[in-house]
């Protein structure tokens, strides 16, 4: 572990944590890295990263057990420091403590380890790991307190796991020395769960297509139910098509459809069992294990969705040879969930066929086309199974829908050959790489471990909370598939059967712009571009060249927008908000031909409702009335203010991309024009109104009134006014309706959190965050549902929340770790972030300090501007082709780079071990949060 750039400096006691090296090792690890310093700095040197994922996200798999609590014994091997008596803590370390101010050497003399102890030995080694890593402290009585990131390791001072706390091995000491191990045995108490039967509660998996999830049938949980659906199962009835009622609406005639469950017969009810499921991130399966020692019965599940199959599901059941498990598929109504509507005629039912041993439901619709569910159970040796075939069965299924054609019956029934014939182990292999190949597009971990901090923030069980969201995202959508709606695959009866814009969608897609996920974000774009035609029609009311979407959707976009006419408050908003993600995708991917071809275009089509409605008073432009979305009692003002915060964000936008792309626009003098002579919004004393006629002054959950700060960020927040003004708003608005930071939804929390820490009110961020997962709004699962309707947004965006934390991305600037204070998350790391102007951004922060950021180049942009606390010791940059001007408070400027270069800026004398990305060690008590661990 060496300064990059002081290798001539590297010397056995100073940087190298060594002990009982030899010589020659020892000068031989200087050549290498002397030589990998000298190759870093001729070509760029970019961080390690050192992230096992399948053993980091085990610690976040959520895990439901059944039956009572049971006491296990469980053993840990650890290094024995007691073998070096003379160690910091060993029986022969000095004692008592030297005088304050002094040094005194903690251990052997062949350790070459300097202490240090100020007032006692709270800080031994002190000195010697500030000289080689920066700020770090531990303990020397029983090395209780050492924190070191680069590593996650257990070290006990005692037998006693109620002394042992997690801490880093003292990185190069351990891997350089050859330490004798231990056992540690202490008797944990695992187990204590009762059978679920709400749909929110429960693991579930998907393809991006396909999907399903487990509950039981009733509270003994003799009938395990699996949920099944599709999320491209639309009914499509238009004028002049059977079944088509005018007057009912698009949730009648073109609602989402449900498809069925499987009934699983367990041998005996859940409720007496023992055992867990389990859903494994890493590979995307569901498994289970069942134990009824009275009976007695043994039931082992797994099931997954073969991700390169994504129409195919496989479920696998072992189980006691002396009892059975049937399980049966039962098809739902295919009708709208929506309620009673006189005149609504449902689908026909289903019809049942069986070919050459494969099951085949098939659903017809009224309007054309059909949907089908195909089965198919194998009870023979398949080429992974190792148990007696007579006790295993492989039920292969498959989901199909045809429209207008009606083929889904024969899709569905050669998919289930197909998965079939590939057989388990090549099926698993395949859905394992692929899924591993997921999730590495981006990383964060924010663990803090077991101290005070982390019991006030929760930071392990919100790690775990967004990489099961990451696992969601993944499962829900998938590319060049259908855009996201409330539900994705997990159909489940509801009022609200397609796409929501007046927020749901917006905050879905969110996480995925930061998270480098852009092939699942460039789904929403698809379904804009793909329905165009509808889109014109939307906006007719407007003018031949105008765009629009309506607040709610369904499948095929067309829900068309009123004028306002001073008589009404109509909704028309939402599509320049749809605007706002479409561009999110294309400057944070530098993909310069979705800015020329999609979004300026759309853009400037949706841009023209605006200008077709404004007006002229006293040389400022004013809006019409129009709705502020679900905020009651609305007064019929003008200059709604979530509408005037979307038409400043459109013209700004426009017309930037306009002096880029396109100087010769002829609407450019018209945009700048309006841009510079637009109302600022009506404001009060509590901060942005509702309206020019309507104060903030009830309990509202949508924060639209306050697009002006979030999520456009209009303000300049370094303006003492605007920063006062945003600060009365956030104030208003939380304590009218998050009393005690308890909001009634989990969007309210999502948005609390974000526009707090736009303030620079970390703590509150974090503390929202925190009753979020508290609350009871988020589910065992990490679903969220209101009234029991499927709304997947809430926990998504709180995912972009989390995000924001670390990586702050706006107005040309980015911002690492913005305003994380020592006091709540001293540590966190992330890398592959996505930064608006294509880069990929990589940071970790260690004891409240950022020891580097990388940046790396996916685009024509070679400026970057990041703001960070990296105020101590001199900036450097690798490679030396980028030139970095480093300002004392902490800002600098990277430009010189060109598309695909790497640069890492870190402070003179940064060991190059320090440049890695690893997993923080997190608190235990918190790992496998989510499942019957969380109070949910």
């Amino acid at each position: 572990c060496m300064p990059l750039g002081k290798q001539e400096e590297f010397t056995m006691g100073k940087y190298c944590r060594t002990s009982r090296m030899s010589w020659r090792t020892h000068r031989l690890n200087v050549v290498a890295v002397a030589l990998f310093v000298a190759v870093g700095v001729a070509s760029g040197i970019e961080v390690e990263d050192d992230v096992n994922w399948s053993t980091f996200l085990a610690r976040h798999d959520p895990i439901w057990t059944l039956g009572p609590p049971t006491e296990h014994k469980v053993c840990r091997k650890v290094p024995d420091y007691s073998a070096f008596a003379g160690y910091c803590g060993g029986p022969t370390s000095p004692q008592p403590p030297p005088p304050p101010g002094t040094h005194g050497t903690c251990g052997p003399s062949s350790a070459s380890i300097t202490c240090t102890t100020k007032d006692s030995l709270e800080d031994c080694i002190n000195q010697y790991i500030v000289e080689c890593e920066g700020s770090q402290s531990c303990s020397s009585f029983g090395i209780a307190k050492a924190w070191h990131n680069d590593t996650i390791a257990q070290l006990y001072a005692t037998d006693s796991v109620a002394d042992a706390t997690a801490n880093a091995d003292w990185t190069l000491y351990i891997r350089n020395t050859s330490l004798p191990q231990r056992n540690v045995c202490v008797n944990e108490t695992r187990g204590g769960g009762v059978p679920w039967t709400h749909w929110e509660d429960g693991p579930f998996w998907g393809s991006g297509l396909v999907g399903g999830l487990f509950r039981f049938a009733d509270a003994d949980g003799r009938m395990l139910r699996m949920d099944l659906g599709r999320v491209d199962i639309w009914d499509r009835r238009e004028q002049g098509t059977p079944g088509f009622k005018e007057g009912l609406g698009d949730l009648y005639m073109k609602p989402r459809l449900p498809l069925g469950h499987l009934n699983i017969t367990l041998p005996a009810p859940a409720s007496n069992a023992t055992g867990y499921f389990r859903t494994n991130l890493h590979t995307a399966e569901v498994t289970a294990e069942l134990v009824w020692p009275a009976v007695p019965a043994q039931v082992s599940l797994r099931v997954f969705a073969p991700y390169h199959r994504s129409s195919g599901l496989v479920l696998q059941i072992n189980r006691s040879s002396a009892v059975d498990v049937p399980v049966v598929f039962v098809p739902e109504a295919s009708a709208s969930t929506r309620g009673h509507a006189s005149g609504y005629v449902p689908n026909p039912p289903a019809t049942r066929h069986v070919v050459d041993g494969t099951t085949t439901w098939v659903q017809t619709l009224l309007a054309g086309g059909d949907y089908a569910f195909a089965s198919r159970t194998d009870t023979a040796r398949s080429d992974a199974e190792e148990t007696d075939p007579t006790h295993s069965e492989t039920h292969w299924m498959a989901i199909a829908y045809d429209a207008p054609d009606a083929t889904s019956g024969r899709t569905a029934a050669q998919t289930v050959a197909e998965l079939q014939n590939e057989g388990l182990e090549a099926l698993q292999h395949t859905h394992r790489q692929q899924w591993a190949a997921l999730y590495p597009q981006s990383f964060i971990s924010v663990a803090q471990n077991a101290s005070g901090a982390d019991t006030a923030t929760l930071s392990t069980a919100l790690e775990g909370f967004y990489w099961n969201q990451m696992y969601k995202l993944h499962s829900a959508i998938r590319a060049g598939g259908q855009a996201l709606d409330l539900m994705g695959p997990w159909f489940q009866p509801s009022g609200w059967l397609y796409y929501w814009f007046d927020l749901n969608v917006q905050l879905q897609y969110w996480p995925l712009y930061t998270a480098n996920r852009l092939d699942l974000a460039r789904t929403l774009n698809d379904y804009i571009t793909r329905n165009m035609d509808n889109l014109y029609a939307n906006g007719a009311a407007f003018g031949p060249n105008v765009i629009g979407i309506g607040g709610a959707c369904p499948y095929d976009l067309s829900c068309g927008v009123s004028k306002p006419d001073f008589k009404g408050l109509p909704m028309i908003g939402d599509g320049p908000w749809v605007m706002h993600n479409l561009y999110q995708y294309a400057i944070r991917s530098a993909n310069t031909t979705a800015l020329t071809t999609v979004v300026y275009p759309l853009l400037k089509a949706q841009t023209e409702m605006y200008l077709n409605i404004t007006f002229l008073v006293d040389g400022v432009y004013h809006l019409p009335p129009t709705n502020s979305p679900e905020y009651p009692h609305q007064e019929l003002g003008n200059d709604t203010n979530y509408d005037v915060a979307l038409f400043a964000w459109s013209l700004r936008t426009l017309i930037d991309l306009a002096h880029e792309f396109a100087p010769a626009e002829p609407r450019l003098a018209v945009w700048e024009h309006v841009a510079e002579r637009l109302t600022p919004g009506p404001i009060d004393a509590g901060g942005y109104m509702i309206n020019n006629a309507t104060s903030f002054s009830v309990s509202h959950r949508h924060f639209s009134h306050a697009f002006h700060i979030y999520p456009l960020r209009l303000l300049d927040f370094a303006d003492g006014n605007s920063l006062a003004l945003a600060q009365r708003t956030l104030d208003r608005w939380t304590n009218l309706t998050c009393q005690q930071q308890k909001c009634p939804n989990g969007f309210t929390y999502d948005g609390a959190a974000s526009i707090s820490h736009l303030l620079g009110r970390t703590g509150d961020a974090i503390s929202y965050l925190r009753h979020f997962l508290t609350s009871g709004k988020v589910h065992q699962s990490t679903m969220y549902s209101e009234g029991g309707n499927p709304c997947i947004e809430s926990p998504l965006a709180a995912a972009n929340s989390v995000q924001e934390l670390l990586l702050d991305t706006w107005g040309g600037r980015q911002r690492v770790f913005p305003g994380l204070s020592h006091a709540l998350w001293p540590d966190a790391v992330f890398h592959r972030l996505l930064a608006q102007g294509g880069f990929e951004v990589s940071a970790r922060r260690r004891n409240g300090t950022t020891l580097f950021v990388q940046v790396r180049a996916l685009g024509h942009q070679s400026t970057f501007v990041a703001d960070t606390d990296m105020t101590r010791g001199t900036l450097q940059v690798q490679p030396p082709s980028v030139h970095l001007t480093a300002h004392p408070n902490g800002t600098f400027v990277l430009t010189g780079l060109g598309k695909g270069t790497v640069a890492v800026v870190s402070a003179v004398g940064t060991p190059s071990c320090d440049l890695t990305v690893a997993p923080l060690p997190g608190n235990s008590a918190e790992f496998n949060y989510w499942g019957t661990n969380s109070t949910a």
